[in-house]
């Protein structure tokens, strides 16, 4: 892990200002032992760049992930006595961490709900498929019934036309015409 002069010099400020003799290299060791010892609370994307979160005791790592770098390192302080702001720390790490264990659970849940939803999605588009498929049939049955009716009705039509037509010959026959416009009627 690379760890930088920022860091180095936030850590004999605000951590342990008896290290200031320390050469970097051992300074490097008593950091990395704390960092390594440090709870992890978080990891975000930050302008493109995944960060981690830590806490030991009063002390808050920052972390660059992929460039494997300290970023810098920051006491935590309410504004309380020593004591009550570590107590404070303390159970304020343990409310996340106990937080983020209850993310993971619901996670797991949640991933295995949805999975089993998505089955039975699965499963009802598989059935609206096949409702589809079986309404497209019908509706081209339909379609063909109709043309069967419409043929039908049109060859009904086209007989009615040709009797009335045939009948008409024999009602304005040559002897009709002249019956009737005499005032007789042919029975």
């Amino acid at each position: 892990m690379i760890i930088g002069k920022h860091p180095r010099k936030r850590w004999i400020e605000r951590v342990n200002p008896g290290s200031a003799s320390m050469v970097p290299e051992e300074l490097d060791t008593e950091i990395q032992a704390a960092f390594e010892q440090a709870a992890v609370v978080h990891e975000e994307e930050e302008n493109g760049e995944q960060i981690q979160y830590r806490v030991l005791d009063d002390i808050f790592f920052i972390y660059n992930i992929a460039a494997d770098k300290l970023i810098t390192l920051v006491d935590i302080d309410f504004g309380f006595s020593p004591e009550v702001n570590l107590t404070i720390c303390r159970v304020q790490t343990e409310r996340v961490l106990g937080l983020k264990a209850r993310i993971a659970a619901e996670t797991k849940q949640v991933e295995l709900s949805c999975a089993d939803i998505d089955h039975k999605l699965l499963a009802v588009d598989d059935e609206i498929a096949e409702l589809d498929a079986r309404l497209a049939a019908a509706r081209a049955t339909r379609g063909r019934l109709e043309l069967q009716k419409a043929e039908k009705s049109k060859g009904l039509e086209a007989l009615k036309a040709e009797f009335a037509s045939d009948f008409n010959r024999l009602k304005y026959s040559i002897r009709y015409r002249v019956e009737s416009q005499k005032g007789k009627r042919v029975s």
